[in-house]
């Protein structure tokens, strides 16, 4: 990931400069190297908890995986200074096929839980057991679609859709006898969805409605 790439949490600040991490503190005003890689290889800041938890991932993440591409884990400590590696998921696709998949998720909650696409299926990773699981598989363009804080993910699945929620780890099935349902996109929260009739609308996940599945939906 070239460029600069920035999230802002509090007086916290996380930031991408050419394959390195760094963070800042703008009330110590302060600024660290957190991490780098090299050539093929790539960093993806995931979330602030009790540490800066990232991901590095593509071709020779790490000095114990070389010649391997995968997905490494890792938790950054402020008050030691020192990177700890969590977790290492090894696939067996080239680094810019990966790349491509993690850009469109990468996603880690309060729950412990990491959730990356790799090619056509979504993996969660329970970071403390070490457990897989698969969210999602056999995923086709124009038949998934993702919210653009990566919390929220649903696909096709016949005449109806999944929707899965990162933050919470809940699924729902959403189902429509006889007509086709595809995720368009999402509003926020709100998930777009076209039926077999090419109206559209859109979805309010607290809330259902018995006619046309969504209570409070609205055609656009």
């Amino acid at each position: 990931m070239s460029g600069l790439y920035r999230i802002i949490q509090a007086r916290k600040l996380h930031s991408l400069v050419d394959n390195k991490l760094f963070l800042s503190d703008s009330k110590k005003e302060s600024l660290e190297q957190v991490y780098s890689v090299g050539k093929n290889s790539y960093i993806y800041p995931l979330k602030f908890g009790d540490g800066l938890y990232f991901i590095s991932y593509g071709y020779n993440v790490d000095s114990s995986h070389i010649g391997a591409v995968g997905v490494c884990l890792f938790k950054y400590m402020e008050s030691t200074k020192k990177v700890s590696k969590l977790a290492f998921v090894k696939t067996e696709i080239d680094a810019q096929s990966l790349k491509e998949s993690i850009d469109e998720l990468a996603y880690m909650g309060d729950n412990a839980m990491l959730y990356l696409k790799l090619m056509d299926k979504v993996v969660g990773l329970d970071v403390l057991s070490g457990n897989y699981v698969t969210v999602a598989e056999n995923l086709e363009n124009g038949k998934y679609s993702i919210s653009q804080d990566k919390s929220l993910l649903s696909w096709n699945i016949g005449d109806g859709l999944n929707i899965y929620n990162f933050a919470t780890g809940e699924n729902k099935q959403l189902d429509n006898a006889n007509e086709i349902m595809l995720p368009i996109g999402y509003i926020g929260s709100d998930l777009v969805v076209a039926i077999e009739s090419q109206k559209h609308f859109k979805y309010n996940q607290r809330q259902i409605y018995r006619k046309y599945f969504f209570e409070k939906g609205e055609y656009i």
